[in-house]
């Protein structure tokens, strides 16, 4: 009984310790990103077709860029995948 209340506490413990971190990270990922009017940046995607032998690869570049007036998402976001 001793060692299942001490693991239910440690397991406790840990998992608040985690919550907390996440929720920090987070806050502070968002308070970053208020500072940018915009944002550039490149990407590859991946597919795989089961019924094939190689992985198809596209490139994208995408812009985003904050525009108070806008409503819905609060800025414009543009794709470019050639």
């Amino acid at each position: 009984m001793k060692k299942e209340v001490i693991l239910l506490m440690i397991a406790t413990l840990f998992l608040s310790y985690c919550s907390n971190q996440e929720n920090n990270f987070i806050k502070k990922l968002i308070e970053k990103n208020k500072a940018y009017q915009s944002i550039h940046f490149k990407a590859n995607q991946k597919y795989y077709y089961s019924n094939g032998i190689d992985t198809t690869f596209t490139p994208f570049e995408l812009w985003a860029v904050r525009d108070s007036e806008d409503s819905k998402l609060g800025a414009y976001v543009w794709a470019d995948n050639n």
